[in-house]
C-alpha cells in the first residue's frame, strides 16, 4: 500500500531536516518499487530468503543493525557457506524496512475487518530517549488480538496534544474509521 511506504515509514520514521537524513531516507526506501499494475501498490523484493531470514531473527534477538551484519558474516564463515551471500548493515537496514512495512501493512488489513478496537499508550525511556509505545486490543474474528503497533521516539514535552499528534499520524493511514472505531484509550499516566 503506498501509504504504508510513502507516509508511514517514508515521513515518519525519518527526520527530513538535514539533508543525510534525506539520502539515508531515499537509500533506504529503494527497496520498495512501484507496482506497474497498481498505482497505490508497492513491492520488494528478497533475492536471498535466507539471509533475509537470518538477518531478522539477529534484530529479533535484540542485535543491533551493525552486529546483525558481523554475526551473519561469523555464521557464513563458520559454516563455510558462500551462497548465504554478504550482508552489510545497510542491507539489514533494507530488510528492517520490508518487515515495518509488512507488518503495518497486515495491521492495517486487520483494521479495516474490525469494527472497533481500544488502545493502550506506554511512555518509557531508553538510552535518555523517551517512546510513546501504541499498543492496542482488536476484537476479530470472536478472538481479541493484542496488537504492539509501534513505538515512537518522543521529542517533545509529553502534553496530551502532543501524544494525540503521534498517535494521530500513524492512524490516520492506519484506518481512516479510527475516530469512529476506538472504543477506549488507556495510559500508564507517564
Amino acid at each position: 500500500d503506498a501509504d504504508i511506504v510513502d507516509k508511514l515509514i517514508g515521513d515518519m520514521l525519518f527526520d527530513l531536516d538535514g539533508k543525510e537524513e534525506c539520502t539515508s531516507k531515499e537509500r533506504a526506501l529503494s527497496i520498495f518499487k512501484k507496482s506497474p499494475d497498481k498505482y497505490d501498490m508497492y513491492t520488494a523484493k528478497i533475492t536471498n530468503v535466507r539471509q533475509f531470514r537470518l538477518a531478522i531473527k539477529y534484530i529479533a534477538l535484540g542485535s543491533s543493525f551493525r552486529q546483525a551484519a558481523r554475526i551473519f558474516q561469523a555464521t557464513k564463515e563458520e559454516v563455510n557457506l558462500g551462497y548465504f551471500g554478504s550482508l552489510n548493515e545497510s542491507k539489514v537496514i533494507g530488510y528492517i524496512c520490508i518487515m515495518v512495512a509488512f507488518s503495518l501493512q497486515s495491521i492495517k488489513d486487520l483494521l479495516a475487518k474490525s469494527w472497533c478496537y481500544s488502545v493502550v499508550f506506554d511512555g518509557s525511556t531508553y538510552q535518555h530517549t523517551s517512546y510513546l509505545d501504541i499498543q492496542m486490543q482488536v476484537y476479530y474474528q470472536g478472538d481479541i488480538k493484542n496488537i504492539h503497533v509501534i513505538a515512537l521516539p518522543m521529542f517533545d514535552r509529553h502534553t496530551g496534544d502532543y501524544m494525540y499528534e503521534l498517535f494521530s499520524n500513524p492512524f490516520d493511514n492506519l484506518d481512516t474509521l479510527w475516530k469512529l472505531k476506538l472504543v477506549g484509550i488507556t495510559t500508564d499516566g507517564a
